[in-house]
């Protein structure tokens, strides 16, 4: 009769525990019992408003709607205390008594989450909470309810109701709504809804919480560490001084994007046989109240037996920084002894934990050195397939990423690859390399302007002598990684391991030609720097500048090209006022940035005499372009038309090379001319072509020419 439970719609699929099912027959005795005690009091006042509710409940409760005399009362206590004693010797672990362990909940609180659930489960249960509260609204119990079901005696009244004042983990944390430090006696105790799908084996995360939270179970499979073994031991004996100790700590780990913050805190939790539970601040962006989203993230990490940590954006609002002093005063509050509350963030936060009171560790997790980035793309590498072999040193070299970097990198290279038509066995290089740079995540193209890479070295006309150079500053970076890292010469130096070049000779010689074949031999992307948009009049203006465009190109590792250097770098004065003091912290301050960047600077300067020796002996490679001569000449200008551009037969390039004394930029703006007055006639270029768009040039430049004795070319 008692033991039938009807479930309400939205847990109608559950299968409800056992135990549960004999503590709700339980609970039906005790109500039953009450309201019984209630009816005999009416009748005796001869107060009949209820009876028609009285014979609707007890049908509910027991199927039949006569009413029990008092002996009968007796009879149900004992039903009851018999009952109980039966299922406790055959009590079973259980969620709710899992619960109870879990918050510490005393047996009065343990009652409450039983009669509050009863009322989630079944209807009947509100029925009978309004008739006891005479209040047909009330479909929860309340602290009079609770106290009338269980007691008799008017002691055990007060002194669980005094307990109830004092507040604790129930209320706290498990009751919907609860208001912190606010414990109405007679608001009505429902349960939140986590706490009823955890005691009916139900996983699911609080609504405020979705999609802002990670759980890491330490069963779960790692790849091992590469970098920092030592931020790993200092974080486990950090923790089990905590437990010994019996002191909470607060350690934030620092570090820009994939430096392996959080895959240091899942091998911690790993070691330690504890979930992470990893929370994304972002949430308290939301409209919800911050206090409730407080209580649930603590509320989990109890249910979950979890290591804390906090996950703060990139940008730091002042609202997230109050919000984070909150959690950590109550996370204290609640674990005063033996645990550890861990902050991630990308910068530190050392400036805005100035005045409080709790201690914090500061841990920076830095960008891994070259030697273990070559590490770190072999073995990730070792995952997947390529199309040709991959010199991992050369991509360590090249790109200063984080581990997290690196794998992402991957992922995006093998989706470019699959994408291709020719669908190719594996990634190929020129994916990885593409991927590289979506990855970068750089900003420089708002600082410096992209220069597209055309050239080839098959297109620059140098001495043998500069070009032999200019292959040489290549292999300094092609197998830097062989010589600082395999030949350990990283350790020998603390800066200067980048690649500086400066390009010295008239305009229209092939510097900037020259800088994009660098580009192209190393695979890397070329900025040029606008010098006039760089130096400023403001003092520490350039500075500022000079350290944006640095920063930003060392994400990516990008060429950074700075034409006509000297208006920066020129000669160093000799100090006469407050200007010439500012020109020379300039010119000192960029020396210090170019020794410090791990990527490739390309200077160019029309007149090497005008950059200060200083600077000079400082430059790795010193390049000088030439004005070329009529040898060299002849050979630009046999290179110079593109193989699809038609031309005539016994065109007089010699003449023209030695009539025409002009640099190669020149010859580029000729031959461009000569083929459009040639399309316009729909002729193939010709002698006559090159030598009027020759005399156009030079007149265009202000050089004046006889040409008398090629009138028969005009």
């Amino acid at each position: 009769m008692l033991d039938s439970i009807y479930l309400k719609s939205e847990f109608i699929n559950q299968e409800i525990d056992g135990y549960i099912l004999d503590l709700l027959v339980i609970l039906d005795i005790k109500i039953l019992r009450l309201l019984i005690k209630i009816q005999n009091a009416c009748v005796e006042s001869s107060n009949q408003g209820f009876s028609m509710n009285f014979v609707e409940i007890f049908k509910l409760f027991t199927n039949e709607g006569e009413i029990h005399n008092t002996e009968e009362l007796q009879q149900l206590k004992g039903a009851y205390i018999s009952r109980e004693m039966s299922i406790e010797h055959k009590r079973q672990k259980n969620n709710l008594d899992l619960l109870c362990e879990k918050f510490s909940l005393s047996w009065f609180e343990r009652q409450v989450m039983i009669m509050s659930l009863a009322a989630e489960l079944h209807p009947k249960y509100e029925k009978a909470y309004g008739l006891i509260a005479d209040d047909i609204s009330v479909k929860y119990p309340t602290m009079e309810i609770v106290l009338k079901i269980l007691f008799d005696d008017q002691l055990d009244f007060i002194k669980h109701k005094r307990q109830w004042i004092n507040g604790g983990s129930l209320q706290k944390f498990l009751l919907s709504d609860s208001p912190w430090n606010q414990y109405g006696q007679n608001r009505e105790m429902r349960l939140d809804s986590k706490i009823v799908y955890f005691i009916l084996g139900m996983d699911k995360l609080p609504y405020e919480l979705e999609n802002h939270i990670e759980i890491f179970h330490p069963d779960e499979i790692l790849p091992p560490i590469l970098t920092k073994m030592d931020l790993q031991e200092s974080l486990r004996s950090y923790y089990n001084a905590a437990l010994q100790d019996n002191e909470t700590i607060l350690i934030n780990l620092e570090g820009a994007y994939g430096t392996g913050k959080t895959f240091q805190l899942k091998h911690l939790c790993y070691g330690i046989g504890r979930k992470l539970l990893l929370v994304d601040m972002k949430l308290f962006l939301s409209d919800a109240s911050p206090e409730k989203i407080i209580k649930s993230i603590l509320c989990e990490k109890i249910l979950q037996d979890a290591v804390l940590a906090i996950k703060m954006p990139e940008t730091i609002e002042d609202k997230l920084i109050s919000i984070l002093h909150q959690l950590k005063t109550e996370f204290i509050k609640e674990y005063p002894f033996g645990e550890a509350l861990y902050i991630i963030s990308t910068d530190s936060l050392k400036k805005y934990h100035t005045g409080q009171k709790d201690k914090i560790l500061h841990y920076k997790l830095d960008l891994p050195c070259e030697q273990e980035r070559k590490i770190i793309w072999q073995t990730i590498g070792k995952q997947y397939k390529f199309s040709t072999q991959i010199n991992w040193g050369e991509f360590a070299s090249k790109f200063r990423f984080t581990p997290g970097q690196i794998k992402d990198t991957f992922e995006l290279a093998n989706m470019n690859s699959a994408g291709k038509r020719s669908k190719p066995e594996g990634i190929d290089q020129s994916s990885l390399i593409s991927a590289c740079y979506q990855n970068g995540k750089s900003h420089l193209i708002t600082k410096a302007r992209k220069i597209e890479t055309k050239f080839q070295w098959e297109d620059i006309i140098l001495p043998d002598d500069a070009k032999s150079l200019l292959k040489d500053a290549c292999n300094q970076m092609k197998f830097r990684q062989t010589v600082f890292g395999d030949w350990g010469f990283e350790k020998k130096l603390s800066y200067g391991k980048g690649l500086s070049i400066l390009f010295s000779g008239p305009p229209g010689t092939g510097k900037t030609m020259s800088a994009q074949v660098v580009a192209n031999e190393l695979q890397l992307e070329l900025y040029k720097v606008d010098i006039a948009n760089l130096v400023s009049k403001y003092i520490g203006e350039t500075e500022k500048n000079l350290e944006g465009i640095f920063d930003e190109a060392q994400l990516s590792n990008a060429i950074l090209f700075f034409d006509e250097a000297d208006a920066i770098f020129g000669k160093r004065t000799e100090v006469k006022d407050s200007h010439d003091r500012h020109a020379n912290v300039e010119t000192s301050y960029l020396l210090q940035r170019i020794e410090e960047y791990e990527g490739v600077t390309i200077l160019a300067t029309n007149y090497v005499k005008n950059i200060d020796e200083a600077f000079l002996r400082r430059i790795n490679f010193v390049i000088e372009f030439p004005f070329p001569d009529a040898a060299y000449r002849e050979k630009i200008w046999r290179s110079i038309f593109p193989k699809e551009t038609p031309l005539q037969e016994g065109i007089e390039f010699s003449l023209i090379s030695k009539k025409f004394e002009v640099s190669g930029g020149n010859i580029k703006n000729i031959a461009i001319s000569a083929a459009f007055i040639a399309a316009e006639k729909n002729e193939p270029v010709g002698t006559c072509h090159i030598i009027k768009a020759a005399r156009n040039e030079l007149n265009k430049i202000g050089k004046m020419i006889n040409l008398d004795d090629l009138e028969e070319y005009l």
